[in-house]
């Protein structure tokens, strides 16, 4: 490669080094991606330190056909399962977790660990329409989702194997 930097009077043969020397370098990085897979695979297979669940998938659970619950279960190891604050809490004080519940049950019921969140998300439309009304109120803000996140998490903490509290913080504009 730096044979190629040094012939800035013969691009053309510059170009055609660098060319050579990215296609060895793509070849070596795949070569030793493999023998690090190689060697990762034989340690956990001499250690028997294998993932349990290797794969699982989020649920919709405004889908709540019996025949799709079964097929998640034969086909998962477990269960991603979105708690949007904007479907759960409708309107202020009121929750509706019908839907949800039967999912939670359902999936508690044949065992699948379940993964639950983000609750407070705020890279997508999951804050309630009721809730923007206080959008320059930081304090009754904050303590409206801790409520919230307060009660969900008491209402499923026997369910839930991990939380997943707060998503989208990166996101530069909240719509």
């Amino acid at each position: 490669f730096a044979e190629s930097l040094v012939l800035d009077s013969k691009p053309g043969e510059a170009s055609k080094i660098a060319d050579e020397v990215l296609a060895d370098c793509i070849t070596l990085g795949n070569e030793l991606s493999q023998q690090v897979a190689t060697l990762t695979l034989n340690r956990r297979q001499a250690t028997n330190t294998f993932a349990r669940y290797v794969f699982g998938c989020r649920v919709d659970w405004s889908q709540r056909n019996q025949r799709i619950k079964e097929l998640f279960v034969q086909n998962f190891d477990y269960a991603v399962v979105p708690f949007t604050w904007s479907k759960i809490q409708p309107r202020e004080e009121v929750f509706d977790t019908t839907a949800l519940d039967e999912w939670i049950d359902f999936l508690f019921t044949h065992r699948l660990p379940i993964i639950a969140g983000p609750l407070i998300d705020f890279s997508t439309k999951s804050i309630p329409n009721w809730a923007f009304i206080w959008e320059h109120d930081f304090d009754v803000l904050r303590d409206l989702m801790i409520d919230f996140v307060r009660k969900t998490v008491q209402r499923y903490r026997k369910h839930v194997s991990v939380w997943n509290v707060v998503g989208g913080l990166h996101e530069p504009s909240i719509s």
